[in-house]
């Protein structure tokens, strides 16, 4: 195994498939970037502070996420460069895109400790402003992302989250990745969440401003290490299978080509995705075969990219029951499922269905109990008992948070995941 270079496997539950009837499959993709090397340096940073100024961040949290801001300004380097935009009803662009400088740095934050609470919410003008200056001086060898900080609902300009889905996915492809940070509990989780997704970025619930200064110092810790940006998987599909890729990542299916986004990945963190697949029965004399091509950056520019493939055998029904699965990969599955599921049930619950909610949850919990460790079981088990009676918005934001950090298989710190 080359550390170097991105690497792609394509795994299945099961190598075997029906000649008689439809199946269905799991398939797990894990793809592995390159691991940092010590003597490298980190790459630059391109940044653009967004930051939600309306009369709602009164009481204390603009002053939190202004502190928030000034310490990451103190941790970035000359090499770096920073914009900070504010907006209410308005929109300002209170520093351009500057270098990291001695005068800059100590300009930007006397102009950061000014920032006062105003009107309404231009949550989408704030965001795009933000993307402008990043764009104006764009460095194809940099990390190259807008952070934006809000409290509240977008009630000026546009606010549907698919539309703001495929704005923030096109600059995803140009090279600005977006990171959402929703403050307190009024803001629009989906939006939030969605704009992130797309963006190829993250998504973090700060349900306390004082939490700010350390997500933000988790987001720069993992900007530090980023080693593959833009990374994409392709797989091509036999006829007739039809997949469902799970959890949050934006995805294509053209004919018989599906694309999976992945965005910038960092050293040390692989990702698994799975993908269930119906699969129609196939003659015994066929072996349909799925072929995986994962592509993305070096920081220096240079293409990084591997292939992988995985074939399946149509067999009898008898053959077929009597094969082992690899548990390994259903547990993983049942996990990123489990979390999807308590996402959509949760936003059953927002939209006052709560007997729906309650009936998915439960349905899916008692499928894949068996697969779960016990602390996974107990966390679903008491998301179903506050579906039963009452959630609060805090409580929404966090299951929605750590569910897509769960079904992203990514690490969660444990005082986020064991909340009490």
């Amino acid at each position: 195994m080359n550390k170097k270079e991105l690497q792609l496997k394509i795994n299945a539950d099961l190598a075997l498939i029906s000649a008689e009837a439809p199946t269905e499959r799991i398939l797990e993709l894990v793809v592995t970037p390159p691991t940092a090397e010590k003597k490298l340096e980190r790459p630059a940073f391109n940044l653009a502070f967004v930051i939600d100024r309306s009369g709602s961040m009164s009481g204390g949290k603009l002053e939190c996420v202004k502190q928030a801001v000034m310490n990451v300004v103190d941790l970035l380097e000359e090499k770096d460069r920073a914009a900070l935009v504010v907006f209410d009803d308005e929109v300002q662009t209170l520093a351009e895109v500057g270098e990291m400088t001695p005068a800059f740095r100590k300009e930007l934050k006397k102009t950061l400790a000014q920032i006062e609470t105003g009107g309404s919410t231009n949550l989408v003008g704030g965001w795009a402003r933000g993307c402008d200056e990043i764009a104006k001086h764009q460095l194809p060898e940099a990390i190259n992302r807008c952070l934006l900080l809000t409290d509240g609902q977008a009630n000026v300009g546009e606010s549907d989250p698919e539309q703001l889905a495929i704005h923030t996915r096109e600059l995803s492809r140009q090279g600005i990745s977006t990171t959402t940070f929703g403050v307190g509990v009024g803001y629009n989780e989906e939006l939030m969440e969605a704009m992130a997704n797309a963006g190829s970025g993250n998504y973090y619930f700060i349900e306390n401003p004082e939490q700010s200064k350390e997500l933000f110092r988790q987001e720069l810790a993992g900007l530090k290490q980023v080693t593959a940006r833009a990374v994409e998987i392709n797989l091509k599909l036999p006829t007739g299978f039809k997949p469902q890729v799970l959890s949050t990542w934006p995805t294509e299916l053209k004919g018989h080509q599906l694309k999976i986004t992945l965005g910038d990945m960092i050293s040390g963190i692989e990702r698994r995705v799975f993908v269930k697949l119906a699969v129609p029965p196939a003659s015994k004399s066929d072996h349909p075969k799925i072929a995986g091509l994962v592509r993305g950056r070096a920081n220096n520019g240079d293409l990084l990219e591997d292939s992988a493939e995985t074939a399946f055998t149509p067999v009898d029904g008898t053959e077929l029951v009597s094969a082992k699965p690899e548990m390994d990969i259903l547990r993983g599955f049942a996990l990123v499922y489990m979390a999807d599921t308590s996402r959509d049930a949760v936003a059953l619950k927002d939209r006052g269905e709560d007997d729906k909610a309650v009936k998915l949850l439960q349905d899916t919990l008692d499928k894949y109990r068996d697969l779960l460790d016990t602390k996974d079981v107990t966390r679903y088990e008491g998301i179903l008992a506050q579906l039963k009676d009452e959630m609060s918005l805090a409580d929404r934001k966090y299951h929605r948070e750590s569910s897509r950090m769960i079904s992203n298989y990514l690490k969660m710190p444990p005082d986020r995941y064991d909340r009490k």
